[in-house]
């Protein structure tokens, strides 16, 4: 099989297996979808015209196509476009009949191409070629490579993208689905530290008895909660020396800023210095950068300690 290479303007003979190899391991060899464009792009592009490849993402909901990437050779583009379609287009993103690769060498003729060029601020007079992108028969979008200039893209240069239309399809599942879980373990994170900051803030009004039989408790609490030395609350297992250590830290002047819990029981003997008092980088082996103190605030100590 052959190949035609725009720079040399003649042909060059390859491996077709050789061939759907390498691209599969520039396209499935990174999760993230710019990397795995570029690698792809710059590959391709010895094997027809190739000026740009752009990543496009069909939402059936609201009947639009949101451009995320484009790689040329002068540079890498995330984008975030949003071009709606009209009835026509809408219709040509669900047509069945539809091969999964197409050439479309005058985009006057074609409703999305058309108007995903004037997106991306190529001129009309560009071919392109474009693949239908498609995971357990659900269209996800499409990739489409431009060229300057009509007719630029032929049957064999169809022929050999139609090779690569399945590790495509693969590639941008995957990456999609890892920037969600991304996205929502991100989002977790932000609700756990806000729920978290919320029980701390309200720990200091939710002490039961703190106007009766803790009065004197609480008392002490107020006082010590304003002064910057560390406090060390004593008390048998369960009497709840970390409710009164959140009272301390929310009544204090840090009370905006994080509340640390250390479990000292857990620390090892020859860590507790380290993990407590903490340690300036290379303070000995294995201290390859600086540890603060746990000891800025209050601690409450476990009953292991007070035997």
């Amino acid at each position: 099989m052959y190949g035609i290479n725009p720079e040399q303007g003649s042909q060059m003979s390859f491996n077709e297996n050789e061939f759907f190899r390498d691209m599969t391991l520039r396209i499935c060899g990174s999760l993230e979808l710019e990397t795995s464009l570029r690698r792809s792009f710059d590959y391709l592009k010895n094997f027809m015209p190739l000026e740009m490849i752009s990543l496009h993402l069909y939402d059936p909901n609201l009947g639009t196509v949101r451009t995320t990437a484009a790689i040329s050779d002068s540079e890498i583009k995330s984008l975030d476009i949003v071009t709606p379609l009209d009835e026509r287009g809408r219709a040509s993103f669900i047509e069945p009949d539809v091969p999964n690769v197409r050439i479309v060498n005058y985009p006057d003729s074609d409703p999305v191409i058309s108007r995903l060029l004037v997106s991306l601020k190529l001129p009309g007079e560009t071919s392109a070629m474009v693949m239908r992108l498609i995971i357990e028969k659900q269209r996800i979008g499409s990739l489409v490579l431009t060229a300057g200039g009509y007719g630029r893209y032929a049957g064999e240069h169809m022929k050999l993208f139609s090779l690569l239309n399945e590790p495509f399809a693969i590639a941008v599942a995957n990456a999609l689905t890892h920037q969600e879980v991304t996205r929502l373990k991100d989002m977790m994170s932000d609700d756990n530290r806000y729920l978290r900051k919320e029980l701390l803030s309200m720990s200091a009004d939710e002490i039961i008895g703190a106007d009766f039989g803790l009065r004197g408790v609480m008392e002490m609490v107020r006082q010590v909660a304003p002064l910057e030395s560390p406090v060390l609350l004593l008390g048998e297992t369960g009497v709840g020396k970390g409710v009164f250590a959140s009272a301390i830290h929310n009544l204090s002047a840090r009370g905006k800023g994080p509340f640390i819990t250390v479990n000292s029981g857990a620390i090892p003997e020859t860590l507790v210095d380290s993990e407590l008092f903490g340690h300036e980088r290379g303070a000995f082996t294995g201290a390859v950068e600086q540890k603060r103190d746990a000891l800025s605030g209050p601690m409450a100590a476990p009953s292991s300690l007070m035997k």
